[in-house]
């Protein structure tokens, strides 16, 4: 199911600006996606909001492939957490979790290339001493 979501969020995000509404999110929608797995259901939800969490992605200057990849994530962590969501009547509440969800998602993605960067900067300066331990110490010195 999880693969399904993800290819759904990659066909539905060819065109993000064109899906951006001003539709408020129906109640009944969340229902749908709260209760159980409904391809009609999140192909309206994805539809509905993929410009809207394009936007906020965008504008935290992310490449075009980056925002589709954190999109993809975004969209996967709403299916798996969507049922804990539990709107109590305000305008907006569901735009204001998503774009939660989103710019974390945003976040936890910069963090994790950061440490990838740091391990492979790591990675080198050991590969570094190792090849140094090849050395004779006079060697060494005259470096």
């Amino acid at each position: 199911m999880e693969n399904k979501v993800r290819e759904l969020v990659w066909s539905l995000s060819n065109n993000p600006k064109a899906a951006m509404k001003e539709d408020l999110t129906r109640i009944t929608l969340i229902q749908k996606l709260q209760t159980d797995y409904n391809e009609d259901s999140w192909d309206e939800f994805i539809n509905l909001y993929r410009g809207y969490v394009f936007v906020i992605i965008k504008r935290m200057n992310f490449s075009e492939e980056d925002c589709h990849d954190i999109m993809q994530t975004t969209f996967l962590k709403v299916w798996k957490n969507v049922e804990k969501f539990e709107h109590g009547g305000y305008n907006g509440q569901f735009r204001r979790w998503l774009a939660t969800i989103a710019r974390n998602t945003a976040l936890r993605f910069i963090q994790k290339q950061k440490s990838e960067s740091t391990k492979q900067n790591l990675f080198k300066i050991t590969k570094q001493e190792v090849d140094l331990e090849a050395y004779t110490q006079p060697e060494i010195e005259a470096l």
